[in-house]
């Protein structure tokens, strides 16, 4: 596994939330390595999820015929297959971030229009209370 520490940079100066845990690492490592730094990027949120699995799985599993999580799999199938031109993989949800989740679940949404299901937005709908996410 490729290990990673989360950093900020500001001004040119990089900044390691948890230097002490770096320095560590490094005790037990020797020869040449690359630094490769990426850009984070915020994990789809507790809300979503509790959305998709509350409301829209449950809305399109019954428009389909299947299942919560076989309807699962026919949404990631559907839209979130990758591949590096020799072999193809379906992405896991949990690789999405907030933006990249919200684009998968407005396809799913606009397909499931095509067939004359309308999925409500968050806004307008309740989510059940075993999906519901309390903040505070």
């Amino acid at each position: 596994m490729i290990p990673r520490f989360r950093t900020n940079i500001e001004s040119g100066k990089m900044r390691l939330y948890n230097r002490p845990q770096f320095d560590k690492y490094l005790e037990g490592i020797e020869g040449e390595y690359y630094l490769v730094l990426e850009k984070h990027r915020n994990r789809r949120s507790l809300n979503q999820n509790a959305y998709y699995w509350g409301v829209v799985i449950p809305m399109t599993g019954d428009k389909y015929g299947y299942l919560n999580k076989e309807m699962h799999e026919v949404w990631k199938y559907q839209f979130l297959q990758v591949s590096d031109g020799k072999f193809t993989r379906v992405k896991s949800t949990t690789e999405l971030d907030t933006m990249q989740f919200m684009e998968y679940v407005d396809k799913i949404k606009a397909l499931a229009a095509t067939d004359g299901l309308y999925i409500p937005d968050p806004n307008e709908v309740t989510i059940p209370k075993e999906y519901e996410v309390f903040v505070g």
